[in-house]
C-alpha cells in the first residue's frame, strides 16, 4: 500500500503455482511367520495382518518371490525342499494365491503411512503347506525368506 499523503492506493497481482505429489507406497508390519499343523496333516500360518500404504489410497502393484527359488515358493533345509503356498487378501476380503513374480493389482492402499501404527492394517498374508508336500521329508528346520514388492500405479 502506498500513501502519498492524499489518497491510499492498492495494487495486487495474481500468480499460479503447482504442487507435485509423488506416487508413493510403503509396506509395514510384516514379521517372521511360524507354521503350525492343522487338520489332515496340512500346515499353515494363519492370517497375519500388515499394512500397505499408497498415496491417496490408490491401487498398487504387488508381486512376491522366495529366496530359495525364483519360480516357486519352497522351504529349504540343505538339499531338501518343501513346497508352500503364499495367500494374500485385503483385510476381510477375498483371498488370492500368489504366484512368484506375477504382478497383482487387486487392492487399494491405506491412506495412513503405517495403518495407524499397524493397528488398522489393511492386508493379510497366510503361508500354507499342503499335506502332500510333507511326504518323504527329512526332520529338521526348513526356511525361506519372502520378498514382497509393492509399486505405485
Amino acid at each position: 500500500m502506498e500513501n502519498d499523503g492524499l489518497d491510499s492506493f492498492e495494487d495486487s497481482t495474481h500468480f499460479k503455482f503447482d504442487i507435485i505429489i509423488p506416487k508413493r507406497v510403503k509396506i509395514s508390519g510384516l514379521q517372521n511367520i511360524e507354521l503350525t499343523a492343522v487338520n489332515n496333516n496340512a500346515i499353515n500360518s494363519g492370517w497375519h495382518s500388515f499394512c500397505i500404504f499408497s498415496q491417496g489410497g490408490t491401487v498398487f502393484d504387488l508381486k512376491a518371490h522366495g529366496k530359495n527359488n525364483a519360480n516357486s515358493f519352497v522351504l529349504k533345509q540343505g538339499t531338501d525342499l518343501i513346497d508352500y503356498e503364499l495367500w494374500i487378501k485385503a483385510a476381510g476380503g477375498t483371498e488370492t494365491r500368489i504366484i512368484p513374480m506375477t504382478s497383482y493389482q487387486n487392492w487399494l492402499g491405506s491412506i495412513s503411512k503405517d495403518c495407524q501404527n499397524n493397528i488398522q492394517n489393511n492386508m493379510e498374508l497366510e503361508v500354507r503347506i499342503q499335506s502332500g508336500s510333507l511326504t518323504n521329508t527329512s526332520a529338521g528346520v526348513y526356511k525361506d525368506t519372502v520378498t514382497i514388492i509393492v509399486e505405485a500405479v
